[in-house]
This record gives C-alpha cells, sequence and structure tokens, in this order.
C-alpha cells in the first residue's frame, strides 16, 4: 500500500471514530440544551470560526511546499511562524472582542466570544507545529489526535450541560480541551521540534508570507462558506431560527469531513508529483464523486430517523435543510483534486479568485432566498454557489494544466 493511501486511510478512520463520538454530541448537546441556548452556543462557535483567519491556517501547507521543494531547516521555519502567530492572534483577540460588543446587544453572546478568543493563539501554534507530521507523511498522528479532540469536547460538553446549563461554562471547557491537546502534541515532539525564544529567530521571508498569506485565504474562504450563513442569520433573525439551522449545517460539516481528510492527503502528495497528464486527477475525482453522492443519499436518508427519534420534535424543521444540504457532496467531492492541483502548481490565485467569487454571491443569494423562501432559501444559495465553484475550479484547472503543458 502507497503513502497517499495509507494516509488516505489513516484521517478516513480518524475521522470516521471522530465522526461517532461526535454524533453523540450532535444528537444529545442540542436535545439537552434546547433550540434557544443551541443556537446562542453555535453563534458563538461559529463567530470565532469566522475569524479563523488570525490562527494563519493556510501558512501549514506554504511551510510544506518550502521546506519539501527548497530543503529547508524545520524548525527555523516553523519557529519563524510561531513568532508571527504571536502577534497576529494576540491582535487578532482584541479586535474580536470589540466587535463582539458592536454587534450583538446578548451578553452571553458577547462573554463568551471574548472567552473562546483565547484559543486562537493556542489552536494557531499547534496547527504550526502539527506541520511536521505532514511533511512527513505521518498523518496517522493527525488522525489520533483529532479522536482526542472529538473526545475530550463532546464528553467533556456532555458532562457539563447535564451538570448546568450555563453556556459560558461550557465554553471555558473549550478552552481547557485545546491547551490539553496542545500540551499533548508538543510533548509528542519534544524530539522532533525546539520552541526557540519568542522573536530570536525573526519572521517568515517575503515569498513564504506570499504564498502563507495566500493558502491563508484560500483556507478561510473556505471557512467562511460554510459559517457565513449562521453569521448571517445571527445578525437577520432569532437564536431559535439559528438552532434549527445550526443544527442541519452541523450534519452536513460533520459529514463532509471525509473530503477534508482526502484533501489533506493529496496536498503533500500532489507536491511531490509532476504531473505529465491530468488522468490520475480525473481518476482521484470520479472516486470522490461516487463517495460524494453515497454519502449524500445516506444523509438524505437518515435524517428524519435520527432527528424524530434522537434528537426532539423542536427540531422537525432541520430536516428539510439537511436533506438540501446534502445534494452539495456531489459537486463538493469531485472539486477537491482539480483544486489541491492548482495550490501546488503555484496558480493559488484562482483559488482565491473562485472562492471569493463564490463568498460574495454566497452573500448576496442568502439573503435574497431567506426573504423568499425562509431559512429553506440559505441552503438554496449553498448548492448554488457549490455548483459554480466546482465548474469554475474545473475548467481553471484544465486550462492551467493545457497552458503549462505547452510550455514544456
Amino acid at each position: 500500500m502507497n503513502i497517499l493511501k495509507k494516509n488516505i486511510g489513516y484521517l478516513f478512520i480518524g475521522n470516521i471514530i471522530s465522526q461517532i463520538i461526535s454524533l453523540i454530541g450532535i444528537v444529545y448537546i442540542p436535545k439537552i440544551m434546547g433550540v434557544e441556548n443551541y443556537g446562542i452556543f453555535q453563534i458563538i462557535l461559529n463567530f470565532i470560526a469566522m475569524f479563523s483567519i488570525l490562527t494563519l491556517p493556510g501558512f501549514d501547507r506554504a511551510n510544506i511546499n518550502e521546506i519539501i521543494k527548497d530543503k529547508l531547516d524545520v524548525n527555523e521555519v516553523l519557529n519563524k511562524n510561531i513568532n508571527l502567530n504571536y502577534i497576529v492572534s494576540i491582535i487578532g483577540s482584541l479586535l474580536i472582542s470589540i466587535l463582539a460588543f458592536i454587534l450583538y446587544k446578548n451578553t452571553i453572546i458577547i462573554s463568551g466570544i471574548i472567552l473562546l478568543s483565547l484559543t486562537i493563539i493556542i489552536v494557531s501554534i499547534k496547527t504550526t507545529i502539527e506541520t511536521i507530521y505532514k511533511i512527513n507523511e505521518k498523518l496517522k498522528y493527525v488522525a489520533l489526535f483529532s479522536i482526542l479532540n472529538s473526545l475530550l469536547i463532546t464528553t467533556g460538553t456532555l458532562v457539563i450541560i447535564n451538570l448546568t446549563d450555563n453556556i459560558v461554562t461550557l465554553l471555558l471547557w473549550q478552552v481547557i480541551s485545546q491547551v490539553l491537546l496542545f500540551t499533548i502534541v508538543k510533548i509528542n515532539l519534544k524530539n522532533v521540534f525546539k520552541f526557540r525564544t519568542p522573536f530570536k529567530v525573526g519572521f517568515p521571508n517575503k515569498i513564504q508570507m506570499i504564498r502563507g498569506g495566500n493558502y491563508t485565504i484560500i483556507n478561510v474562504l473556505n471557512i467562511v462558506g460554510s459559517k457565513i450563513d449562521i453569521f448571517m442569520l445571527s445578525l437577520l433573525t432569532n437564536p431559535i431560527e439559528v438552532g434549527i439551522y445550526a443544527l442541519a449545517q452541523r450534519f452536513f460539516e460533520k459529514s463532509k469531513l471525509f473530503g477534508n481528510a482526502v484533501n489533506d492527503a493529496l496536498f503533500p502528495n500532489y507536491s511531490k508529483k509532476k504531473f505529465n497528464n491530468f488522468k490520475i486527477i480525473y481518476k482521484h475525482a470520479v472516486t470522490l464523486t461516487l463517495i460524494g453522492a453515497g454519502t449524500g443519499l445516506l444523509l438524505y436518508f437518515t435524517s428524519k430517523f435520527v432527528i424524530t427519534n434522537y434528537i426532539g420534535t423542536n427540531f422537525l424543521s432541520s430536516i428539510d435543510l439537511i436533506k438540501v444540504l446534502s445534494i452539495n457532496f456531489i459537486f463538493g467531492f469531485s472539486t477537491i483534486p482539480f483544486g489541491s492541483y492548482l495550490e501546488v502548481s503555484g496558480n493559488e490565485k484562482y483559488v482565491i479568485q473562485i472562492k471569493s467569487f463564490r463568498a460574495i454571491l454566497n452573500i448576496l443569494l442568502n439573503l435574497v432566498f431567506y426573504f423568499k423562501y425562509g431559512l429553506i432559501g440559505v441552503a438554496y444559495s449553498t448548492i448554488a454557489c457549490t455548483l459554480i465553484q466546482a465548474f469554475l475550479t474545473i475548467y481553471i484547472a484544465r486550462v492551467i494544466f493545457k497552458r503549462n503543458q505547452n510550455l514544456l
């Protein structure tokens, strides 16, 4: 079995176990919290996720590319990245807190956002040092930490909500969980990675900043594409409707994590390839389309049973939303190899342009469709945007490949 298949296998198994654990939370957390409290809880989590740019999530890809291709010193590159993490995350956390006061009047939402912003610096540094696993294609550790993350957050949350209905206490556990996970990763890498004195080694160079910035924008646009719906609903409507839509979106997001696992495994593998033809990309695309279709069908036919029998009648309106969102898998999974090709071939600017267009279109369609169709209109908007993004990504990747071949 080659390394790519092994890593996809590790991440797939890790995601399956993580999702089984998370599924318990998805079922019981909203059931115990109720629609309104669940809506408030998701508004806070979603708000922090919207500003994940502060964790510089794309710099891991830039570092992988630079270290593998230019054979740079891993410790030096990552320590420079960590110096950048310190500055961006601290300033960003302050800005998030100010923005929370401006946008929301609910004191629970404001205090929750301020508390959860503490995780930004922890997650950003953890993400940076986890790059070592990806560079060495030892993604079994990434899978293990994914399982541990789900286990810590889900079990802790379930215990706490059975003891108290205080949302801030739940968020405090989220912070503690990230501290624990960071400590474990740090200990595991102690013989491989050494933290340098802050700011002693300087910052990433201009090229690394540009590529890291580009990849970060791509990553954030991915997140914004999935989180903008809840963010907009939090400003347009009440926590009850947010709770109903958030449950549907949680089912959708958890079901698409296999696609994310494949994306993580493809990137370092594609970074090492020289593409003489497009056959391998087509092969991966067909396989992922079939998996996406199967995932969508499973979600479509099981959502009513799960919500009716395990979550409760308060969330029945989420069923139709889930059924609409399940169509998304066919288009979303099929484009993963084409997007990865554009990124590793130095054409990430096109990915940024496509996803920026998608984000703007999503905002506009959300406004139009929400006022015309209600909550389900937001789901229609997601499907329309994903289809357009898929067409543009595949078309541009084919054009770029043909252009590169003509230059040889």
